[in-house]
């Protein structure tokens, strides 16, 4: 079990902006961020996910743009702590974040 915890099952009633974050990179010279750096550097390495903690990350290479759906509201608000606490140090300082508001494509 990850140090946030794990859950498994998602409300899909539950507005996105509870559940779910967007990231995007900051520098347009880096626009092409890998998903997988995403994965291992920012929400696991940094943040302290386990993969059971993400329900879906949809990425948008060309815009830099990666959508995250926690497995749960409380990861997802783990997730603003942890971002609230590390977010001027790399990696985090490389991506802005906000509440995902709506379903679909950036």
């Amino acid at each position: 079990m990850g140090p946030l915890g794990r859950s498994v099952d998602i409300d899909m009633n539950v507005p996105p902006e509870k559940t779910s974050v967007r990231l995007r990179v900051r520098s347009p010279s880096r626009l092409r961020v890998r998903r997988n750096v995403v994965v291992k550097d920012v929400l696991v390495d940094c943040i302290g996910m386990v993969p059971a903690d993400i329900f879906c990350l949809q990425d948008y290479p060309a815009k830099g743009t990666f959508d995250v759906t926690f497995s749960s509201q409380e990861l997802c608000s783990a997730f603003w702590k942890v971002y609230q606490e590390k977010k001027d140090a790399e990696p985090l300082s490389s991506f802005t974040a906000e509440p995902l508001k709506e379903w679909g494509p950036p």
